[in-house]
């Protein structure tokens, strides 16, 4: 193992026996100085103008003076439109629960198993001990906190007569328990996660000139997803009424909705969306009468040019006569209410002239005594 090879083996040119006497003249031509020499030097040295190109003047010596660059030639500008991908617009929001495969196991969240029985309960000293229940039943991180945001704008969406009238109750007695029983912090964080699903979503699917997935004449949705998107504003309305909103969160969903109106289901969600917000919305967002007489205006002028069959999916649904003139003249009785009730509020001052509206009661802290707060408290 250790023995020197060159010491035994015949054919080492080291071993006397086989060593050529060579000539002078034959030592002189393998050394001549004509002869090209080799570098054996193989140690790597880094190179610290890796990745630049080389200066003109340092060229190999392989290139010609036919392969000198033109100083006169155009300078190339490659089409990069060839090569850039296609920017995908904004996607629609899930407006109703994803269907779940038959071989899909699920796990159903400790709170989901009283969420079912608080969300149908009327009576709020049956609701209080249920959403207790909920907030003390699970570990609330951001995942969960946003499960649950999730879940209350799909049941709004889905519109579900038994769970109209309780839902955003549900939200507002659960945002008072995350206040007792956890901290102001976990209340706020389901507040904003509960603005950003229920509202997200809304000027997500209404807001044609932003999302090409949004309602209008060329998307592909079914009757129940446009139902769903005129529902979701109804428990807007409802949840603003529960003080969970703020009323430019109204304005942001009206304002999206007039002005993208094509449709007769478009007329339909500004109708589900001011009569559930009702009075106080025009009360305590400074518009007033001057505001409702504007949003009469528009709203006739918006819905003067639709016909018959101009709804989303007609042949689904095949309008009646005179069906949008309903909807709008149902829009106007209630605005006559609401006009009638702030007469009577400002008549009812001694000093007309400095009327002024009281602060509205607010559960979370969404409401800006001087600005009303904002669409989305991010």
């Amino acid at each position: 193992m250790g023995r020197n090879r060159s010491a035994t083996n015949p054919g080492s040119p080291t071993n006397s026996s086989v060593t050529l006497a060579l000539e002078d003249d034959e030592i002189r031509r393998i050394f001549a100085s004509d002869k090209p020499t080799f570098h054996t030097d193989r140690t790597l040295h880094p190179n610290p103008h890796r990745g630049t190109p080389l200066p003109t003047h340092r060229r190999p010596h392989f290139f010609s003076a036919a392969d000198a660059l033109n100083p006169n030639a155009k300078e190339f500008v490659p089409n990069l439109m060839i090569l850039r991908e296609p920017v995908p617009g904004p996607r629609s929001r899930q407006l109703l629960r994803p269907v779940q495969g038959p071989a899909l196991k699920v796990r159903i969240p400790r709170w989901m198993r009283t969420f079912g029985r608080a969300v149908v309960t009327t009576v709020p000293a049956e609701r209080e001990p249920l959403a207790q229940v909920i907030v003390a039943g699970e570990v609330w991180e951001s995942d969960t906190m946003a499960d649950l945001a999730q879940t209350f704008a799909w049941r709004g969406a889905e519109n579900i007569p038994m769970e109209n009238t309780c839902l955003a109750a549900l939200a507002a007695t659960i945002y008072q328990k995350f206040h007792c029983m956890k901290s102001e912090d976990t209340a706020e964080t389901f507040l904003w996660h509960l603005k950003e699903a229920v509202i997200g979503t809304y000027l997500s699917v209404w807001d044609a000139t932003a999302n090409p997935e949004a309602i209008a004449y060329n998307c592909d949705l079914s009757r129940e997803n446009v139902n769903a998107g005129i529902a979701l504003g109804g428990f807007i309305g409802d949840l603003f009424v529960q003080k969970l909103l703020t009323p430019l969160n109204i304005s942001a969903c009206l304002d999206t909705v007039l002005k993208n109106v094509v449709s007769i289901e478009h007329v339909e969600a500004v109708r589900a969306l001011v009569t559930h917000a009702g009075l106080d919305y025009w009360l305590y967002s400074g518009e007033g009468l001057q505001g409702i007489t504007r949003f009469r205006s528009l709203l006739l002028t918006l819905t003067k040019p639709l016909k018959r069959e101009m709804a989303i999916i007609a042949e689904r649904r095949p309008l009646r006569d005179g069906e949008i003139g309903d909807i709008t003249g149902d829009i106007m009785t209630h605005s006559d209410k609401w006009m009638e009730q702030l007469h009577k509020a400002m008549h009812e001052q001694r000093h007309q002239a400095q009327f002024i509206l009281p602060a509205p009661p607010m559960l979370g802290n969404g409401y800006d005594h001087d600005a009303y707060g904002h669409v989305l408290q991010h």
